[in-house]
């Protein structure tokens, strides 16, 4: 699509062209009338092609062209698998287990397809990113949830 970067207002620019057109063509006009050659016009068209070329320059011609790319949403996890979480909830489940669960339901959605495109990062709780399912049980000994984020996110991006 070719646009003009420098063509507001537009009425000013037909404006513009036709009162050069105007001149153009009342002095070639007279100079025709007084020597009556047929190479006037010639000339004419010539100086209107120069004109029309310095108006174009000026109205900075630009040819765009528009594609859309959505990159997909990115929700970054990180996964608690430190041994407290194989502590039992209200609900007897470990917490891990339920961090598990969550995460499949999460990845289910993201698959799903159904509303925006969403990208699933797991990480662990050392900041490595996890690819494949989770560990079944958690093993590290410790939670370092800052040691976390420092090395997952700001590694990622």
């Amino acid at each position: 699509m070719i646009r003009f970067e420098n063509s507001q207002p537009f009425w000013l620019w037909i404006l513009l062209v036709g009162a050069a057109a105007w001149v153009l063509y009342v002095a070639y006009r007279g100079i025709f009338q007084r020597s009556e050659k047929r190479l006037t016009w010639v000339l004419l068209s010539l100086r209107a092609v120069g004109v029309i070329a310095l108006i174009l320059a000026l109205a900075k011609p630009t040819l765009t062209k528009e594609t859309r790319k959505i990159d997909p949403g990115r929700i970054a996890v990180i996964v608690d698998d430190s041994l407290s979480m194989s502590l039992a909830d209200s609900s007897g489940n470990s917490r891990y287990s339920e961090a598990r669960k969550a995460i499949k339901t999460l990845q289910r959605m993201a698959r799903s397809g159904n509303g925006p495109r969403v990208k699933l990062d797991l990480f662990d709780i050392q900041g490595q990113m996890t690819t494949g399912d989770l560990p079944a049980e958690p093993r590290i000994e410790r939670t370092d949830l800052v040691h976390a984020v420092r090395n997952c996110c700001w590694a990622s991006f």
